[in-house]
This record gives structure tokens, sequence and C-alpha cells, in this order.
């Protein structure tokens, strides 16, 4: 058990635009839609580059009533973009909108319905403390529909803008088009670089909010205690060792995504400058029109700016891949951890009672493997009898059968009395031995119906925020 989950701690969670894809399969007619309508929307601007062409190519017309007949034309042609532009601009929108509220609700629902159903032990994990996993379901689920939804529409409306804008360009002229071309790998590697940069950034970032968010989470719970032994500044100055930390490390290391960030918004200008350049020599020889020029220079400036654009989006793609990643780990402890949680015989029904007997039980907790809390423990309860473990803290576990014989067990704090009632309602699984409950070891038993036949009142009894009554009631839902 603790060199699966010390496994499954080391074990490295990739990220998968697909996988997560498949997450967001019941909107698949949205996200279809949404792409649709991001491809067209990605044609417009160089549609719009042609029409600017031929315009400035009829300012020169001598006839008078030609060249108003023409310019007029054109405008209409620029109004048609316009009212396509605001129509597939509002589709993309909404549908993606739609697939990404869909995609944040479900991760939620399974993050929440992941955690609920894990054994105790995985709550003891510092990692998966009260003020993290609380932290996990409030922005790392919204995190992520950035990957899926405004994302995916820019990323597609580029790509279109890219392919069209090449495609004319190669009509107009494959001379200019192909000097062009040379710097779009470098627009993309300075925008992948980006990318790179701050999904560590972010890595890093995120590690310390949930440091942070659960000594926040903490102080609050315990906020009388804290109050009351004035230890506000020891925590606040503990809170900002953690923050600062990342500040710092981020603070070094902003000069390179400034430069990269410089560097992708630049390349464009340095692009403009060659081809004007070249196509000036290109005219002169007759090898093309002025008007090839401004098609190529406006294919040019639109498609730098749709990929700046895309590349503007590095931060929240590098944050949702971030969230994902944790996601998806704890969607993999799903697959591996809830057997444990779970019967492997759903449908049996446990009848009656016979004992309970512990057999050479052997258990330590994950967080404290060194330290044995019970070694070949070993305990037989008859039907009817009432045992009491008794030592500092007390706990009653109580069978609602006939009152046989008293049995009285005391043990010293720390001997394993909680322990022993904690195994029996399998918030923990031991890892020696045998709990026979029915002539039958309760880790195959139904665990539901298991409890069902138990009542159990710790000393730190939580109640949830609503009446007395409701809160009794709750052991009947």
């Amino acid at each position: 058990m603790f060199i699966k989950n010390e496994i499954q701690k080391k074990k490295k969670i990739n990220f998968s635009f697909l996988k997560l894809l498949a997450l967001n399969k019941p909107e698949w007619i949205y996200i279809l839609f949404g792409c649709i309508t991001s491809l067209i929307n990605g044609g417009i601007e160089p549609a719009f580059a042609l029409i600017l062409s031929k315009l400035v190519s009829v300012l020169d017309e001598c006839n008078l009533s030609e060249h108003i007949r023409n310019v007029n034309f054109y405008i209409i042609l620029f109004i048609v973009c316009g009212i396509v532009m605001l129509v597939t601009m509002f589709l993309q929108s909404f549908f993606f909108s739609m697939s990404s509220e869909g995609l944040t609700f479900r991760l939620r629902f399974r993050a929440c319905q992941t955690m609920l159903k894990n054994n105790v032990s995985w709550f003891d994990r510092a990692e998966n403390s009260t003020g993290i996993l609380c932290a996990r379901l409030s922005t790392e689920a919204s995190a992520v529909h950035e990957a899926t939804g405004v994302l995916l529409g820019i990323f597609l409306r580029s790509f279109a803008n890219l392919a069209i804008g090449i495609i004319l360009g190669l009509y107009a002229s494959w001379q200019l088009t192909l000097l062009m071309c040379i710097f779009i790998p470098f627009l993309i590697l300075s925008g992948w670089l980006q990318t790179k940069v701050l999904s560590r950034f972010v890595k890093m970032d995120s590690i310390a909010m949930e440091k942070a968010a659960n000594i926040v989470a903490q102080v609050i719970q315990n906020i009388r205690t804290v109050v009351q032994l004035t230890e506000e500044n020891f925590f606040l100055e503990k809170y900002k060792q953690i923050i600062d930390k990342p500040y710092k490390k981020l603070k070094l290391r902003a000069h390179l995504n400034a430069l990269l960030f410089a560097l992708a918004n630049s390349i464009s200008f340095f692009a403009q400058a060659a081809l004007f350049s070249f196509g000036g020599y290109l005219v002169r020889k007759n090898y093309i029109l002025f008007e090839h020029i401004i098609l190529i220079f406006s294919i040019v400036t639109f498609g730098a700016v749709s990929v700046s654009q895309s590349f503007a989006m590095a931060p929240n793609y590098a944050k949702a891949r971030s969230a994902a990643k944790k996601l998806f780990k704890l969607f993999d402890l799903e697959s591996q951890d809830l057997d444990n949680v779970q019967s492997r015989n759903d449908k049996e029904e446990t009848k009656g009672f016979d004992g309970i007997e512990f057999n050479n039980v052997t258990f330590a907790y994950e967080n404290r493997s060194d330290v044995t809390v019970l070694k070949n423990f070993s305990l037989k309860i008859e039907p009817g009898q009432h045992i009491a473990l008794i030592g500092e803290f007390y706990f009653f576990i109580i069978f609602s059968f006939k009152f046989k014989i008293v049995k009285l067990i005391k043990g010293a704090s720390g001997c394993g009395k909680s322990t022993a009632i904690q195994l029996i309602e399998r918030f923990y699984d031991y890892s020696h031995g045998s709990i026979i409950m029915n002539s039958k070891d309760i880790r195959q038993m139904n665990i539901k119906e298991l409890r069902a036949k138990m009542a159990l009142v710790s000393q730190e009894a939580i109640l949830f925020d609503v009446s007395i009554r409701d809160n009794i009631k709750y052991g009947d839902l």
C-alpha cells in the first residue's frame, strides 16, 4: 500500500490535449460549431487584405464614375466582412463558452467525487490538506477551460489566417511570400519558448499558493486559538515567507519572459522592412504590381496580430496545463485507490452479526510509516458483548444487540485504541493480519453495509452548518 502510494507520488503526469478534449465529449456539438466559426473568422482578415489591395489599385482610376463605382463596391465588401466578423465572433464565443462551462462543471464534480471516495489516509497527506483541496476545486477546474475554449478558438483562427494568407500570397507573388515565410518559424519559436518559460513560472507559483492557502485555511479554522495566543503576526510572517520565495524567483527571471514577449511582437516589423525592400525591387523590375505588396503587407500585419494574440494567451495556457496535470493526477488516483474503499462485492448484503475478531493485525499510518501503531494485535468480541477501550481519548462503538458481558481494555494515549476503531470502520486498511466479521474479512465486505451496522461518536464531533435535527438525520440518508 505504501509502496504504491509512493510510486503514485513520483509518477510523472503528462498533459494530453486529447485526454482533456475527451472529457469535453458531451459538448462535442458546441466544439464542432465553435471550430467551424473560428476557421471562417480566420479567413476574414486575408479577405479584407485582398479587398484593401484592390481598393488601393482603383484609387488611381482616372474615370470618375468608374472610380466611384469601384470604391463603393469595395466599401460594401468591407461592410460584409464586418457583418461576417460580428456573427462569427459571437458564435465562436458562444459555442466555446458553452463547451468550457460544461467541462468546468464536469471537472469540479469528478474532482469532488474522487476526493470523497478516497481513503481517509489520502487526506492525511500534506499535499491533500483542506486549503489545498478547496483551492483545487475552486480555481484549477475553471483554469483548465482556457486550454479548450477560448484558446482553441484563437489557435484555429490564427491557423486559418496564416494558411489562407499564405495561399493568397503565393498567388500574388511567390517570391515575397517565401521571403515572409522565413520569419514565421521565428514567430512560432518565440511563442513556444514563452509558453515553456511561463509553464515553469506557473508551476512554482501554484505550489507556493497551495501551501499559502493551506496555512490560511488552518488559521481561519482555528482562529479562536490563534487570537487567544496572539499569534496573528507569526502566521502572517509564515504566509509572507511562502509567497515571497516564488516572487523573488519570478522577479529574477522576468527579463527572460520580457525578452521573449518583445521578440514575438517585433519580428513582424522586421518582416515588413524586408517586404517593402524586396517588394520595391520586384515592382521596379515589373515582376509584380504595387497592389501585390499591399496585399502581402496586410496579410503579414494581420497574421502577426493574430499570432500575437495566440502568444498573449500563453500565461493562461500555462496555468491550464498546470491545473490539468494536477486534476489528471487526482483522477488517476480514482482508478487506483477506489477499489480499496469500495467493496469488491457491492451487491452482497451483510446480514446479522456473529462478532468481530482481530487476528494479528499490524498497522502503521502512511504519513508515519516508520511507526507501527498496532503490531500483531488480536482481540475477539462476541455478539452482544460491550467493549470499552479506555485511555486519554474515548471512542465508543455500539452494536445494537443485547448486553451480555462487559470487557474493559485500558491503554495509554497513542497505543492504538482509536486506530482499532478506525480499522473496523475501514477508514484505513491494515497491512498484515485480518479483521473478521460474520466469518469474512471486512475488506471483502460491502463498505456501506459494514458502516450501516455501526454508530460512531468521536471526541471531536464536527457538525454541519445546519440544525441539530438535520445533523442527526444525516445518519439515515
